[in-house]
């Protein structure tokens, strides 16, 4: 089985998978929708390129220690895309903090995240990837997956 994954920069990767960020955004959006492994990108967090009150943040949030590299921990669904724009004034303060809405991107909007059982390493790359899913945790994406494809074939019926 095989899914769209995307490599993200710590600490967002984390924050993901803790669900304390439930959207990626970015300066353009696609049609894709189904779903999308999380891949810890191996550039490694440093803080100062952050600042201390985003440092802080991450630490009392609990993602500092949970930071990993090089790995895809989990699998949500991303169900949506919206310019930013028109979803800014609807988000929580914690939303808006691990994302960028500037005006001009978009909000790739996930849900339903799914736990993998144990971190699979994963060499990441640029732009959204295929992923092979390990036959041990097909079970856990194929009903995701399943609602897609259903959701797909419609559109073609």
């Amino acid at each position: 089985m095989i899914i769209k994954a995307i490599s993200l920069w710590e600490p967002h990767a984390t924050a993901m998978d803790l669900d304390l960020k439930l959207n990626e955004t970015r300066s353009f959006t696609l049609s894709y929708r189904g779903p999308l492994a999380i891949h810890h990108a191996r550039k490694r967090f440093v803080g100062n390129e952050y600042g201390p009150d985003f440092v802080m943040q991450l630490g009392r949030d609990g993602v500092l220690s949970q930071l990993c590299y090089g790995v895809i921990k989990s699998v949500v669904e991303w169900y949506d895309s919206q310019p930013t724009h028109v979803i800014r004034g609807k988000l929580s303060e914690r939303e808006l903090f691990y994302g960028n809405y500037d005006d001009k991107r978009f909000a790739w909007l996930t849900r339903n995240r799914i736990s993998l059982p144990t971190p699979i390493p994963t060499i990441g790359h640029q732009g959204l990837f295929d992923w092979e899913v390990p036959p041990e945790y097909e079970h856990l994406v194929a009903p995701m997956l399943a609602k897609y494809a259903k959701e797909s074939a419609g559109l073609f019926a």
